[in-house]
């Protein structure tokens, strides 16, 4: 899974189920990682790094 797909995708507006549709992931998980990347301030500004993501991702875990 490619986590900077899925944040890119979300500040792109591109909704749940287009984003389940296109990676293949359940909706539910997408509402998941939706509800933190907000939580974590990633739906603007600049993008973080791949590990930048991992990292903020391992740490909520």
């Amino acid at each position: 899974m490619e986590i900077q797909e899925i944040v890119r995708r979300l500040r792109a507006g591109d909704s749940d189920r287009a984003i389940h549709q296109a990676l293949g992931m359940h909706r539910e998980t997408v509402k998941k990682y939706r509800v933190w990347a907000t939580e974590q301030g990633l739906l603007t500004g600049e993008l973080p790094s791949v590990a930048e993501l991992h990292q903020l991702l391992s740490s909520n875990a």
